[in-house]
């Protein structure tokens, strides 16, 4: 007899004699002969960690922004770029101000990301992967943000376009 659960439901028996007979049973044995008892590494993690407060690991990453995006970077009527803002998953944001007169080709900054610990437990190839998002703020008040997550998983985090 196989029986297989992917949902994680249980497996119940029902016993009852060859005979028919509802009386009391006196002895079962189950064998475990050729029994294989596989489980989803995903369900045992499900059901050891509570849902409600998914296990999160901080990880500490350099973010970096190629100073020249200040003077390549311009709103639609022409006002320049004043201001990159990196904003993670989590919370984390980094604010990129215009280089002073040192002029350095990156701007650098560490910010700490939330990475989910199921990846790493798990062994999924999404493992490290952070969320974040960039917003442009320009002289004449205007903005440009993303609409979506960029996803990333390496531990320098390189802004070099819009």
């Amino acid at each position: 007899m196989a029986l297989a659960s992917d949902t994680g439901d249980a497996v119940n028996f029902v016993l009852q004699t060859d005979d028919g007979n509802h009386g009391e049973i006196e002895l079962v044995e189950l064998y475990d002969e050729g029994l294989t008892v596989t489980s989803s590494p995903e369900a045992v993690w499900n059901s050891i960690v509570g849902q409600r407060a998914p296990a999160k690991l901080t990880h500490t990453i350099t973010v970096q922004v190629a100073s020249t995006l200040f003077q390549s970077v311009v709103a639609a009527g022409g006002a320049p770029l004043i201001e990159i803002i990196v904003i993670f998953a989590g919370g984390a944001a980094l604010s990129f101000l215009p280089p002073g007169a040192d002029r350095p080709d990156l701007l650098s900054q560490q910010a700490r990301v939330e990475v989910a610990l199921a990846d790493y437990v798990l062994g999924r190839s999404t493992a490290g992967e952070y969320r974040y998002r960039v917003q442009w703020i320009f002289r004449d008040g205007t903005s440009i943000a993303d609409s979506s997550d960029r996803v990333a998983s390496t531990n320098i985090l390189m802004i070099l376009q819009r």
